[in-house]
């Protein structure tokens, strides 16, 4: 992405977690996300989603959904005060889902 930003394109950024990653790698994605995002201004937006296999998924029992969902958006909006946009995963939480992650700091909801 820092190539192609720098290059004058533009572009989303996207976090995809729940498979072999731990609470800090998210945590260092975000900051990734954020220096480059100092760096370069090129992203647009942010979306985030969980890795949808259940049997796949190696987060925390009862750390896994809805609710690990949510907070990683709240987290992403807080970390990642220079990306103008977080968009809420409607795809993969459903629309219901979506919705209230409006009120966790999602500004961008298309159905």
């Amino acid at each position: 992405m820092r190539a192609a930003h720098h290059m004058g394109l533009r572009s989303s950024s996207t976090m995809m977690y729940g498979t072999v990653d731990k609470p800090r790698d998210r945590i260092l994605h975000l900051l990734k996300l954020r220096d480059l995002q100092d760096e370069t201004g090129g992203f647009t937006a942010f979306f985030c989603w969980d890795f949808q296999y259940e049997k796949g998924t190696r987060v925390a029992p009862g750390d896994t959904g809805t609710h690990l969902y949510l907070r990683t958006q709240a987290v992403a909006r807080l970390m990642l005060d220079n990306i103008d946009h977080v968009g809420a995963s409607w795809v993969t939480q459903g629309p219901d889902v979506g919705q209230v992650a409006l009120r966790f700091g999602a500004d961008d909801f298309a159905a």
